[in-house]
């Protein structure tokens, strides 16, 4: 006899399933960023923009497979890019272009 399912068109098949598995012991994660009043820095957009595009420069050569080339810069990037949108909301700027997008 065969046990194959598609052996028996027509015929509903018995799936096992396992019991309910208690969850495992989960500790509260910590946020990547955590705002702090010493956060409400702006540089100069200039300097946003020249610092967000050397470092672009040189985390486009981070090495795939090697995970902590890849943390590294996605903390850096991260990084720049709120400094990037500090300085934009510095300007003014910041906040004029997200109620374009959001229209």
């Amino acid at each position: 006899m065969s046990s194959n399912p598609t052996d028996f068109p027509g015929t509903s098949v018995r799936v096992m399933t396992l019991p309910e598995a208690p969850l495992p012991d989960a500790k509260p994660v910590q946020a990547l960023y955590q705002p702090r009043p010493s956060d409400a820095f702006a540089p100069s957009l200039s300097s946003a923009l020249r610092l967000a595009r050397e470092d672009l420069a040189v985390q486009q050569a981070a090495n795939i497979h090697d995970d902590h080339a890849m943390l590294r810069a996605a903390v850096v990037l991260e990084t720049r890019l709120r400094l990037l949108l500090a300085a934009l909301d510095a300007d003014g700027i910041g906040s004029a272009g997200v109620n374009e997008v959001a229209a």
